[in-house]
């Protein structure tokens, strides 16, 4: 029987969107968990230490069903044990609005869904013409 982490805090305190030459970076972080569902400490008996989180990202809200997250445009990146990822350009390639949210993995499964951040990616200008010329 898969035991659940306790869902991720993906305060998802999306640090929003720093401009920057290249465009607009969305750069998300969170709280990982310390314990697992039924509050045992990460490591602990039959509690498994985390192992990653996996982040998702689609033009809809993400959701899950079982193990499976889906979502319109579905994007998913796995991850070490880490507290920050820039989605953009890495990982969200199109301009729109996006919705993101992530799950804490460890060697028996992965927790459910965090909360889900959104927010809007601009889109980036093309690169001038090069070698222009008259006749």
């Amino acid at each position: 029987m898969r035991r659940a982490l306790v869902v991720l805090l993906l305060a998802l305190a999306a640090t929003g969107f720093i401009a920057s030459p290249a465009g607009a970076l969305g750069v998300l972080t969170w709280i990982n968990p310390t314990t697992c569902a039924d509050g045992t400490p990460l490591g602990t008996g039959t509690c498994t230490a985390l192992t990653g989180i996996d982040v998702y990202c689609a033009t809809t809200s993400p959701t899950m069903t079982g193990q499976t997250v889906s979502g319109t445009g579905l994007v998913s990146k796995s991850l070490g044990v880490v507290t920050t990822y820039t989605v953009v350009p890495t990982l969200i390639t199109t301009a729109g609005t996006w919705f993101c949210a992530a799950t804490a993995v460890d060697s028996t499964g992965q927790s459910v869904l965090s909360n889900v951040m959104s927010f809007p990616v601009a889109p980036t200008d093309p690169a001038p013409p090069t070698n222009l010329t008259a006749q």
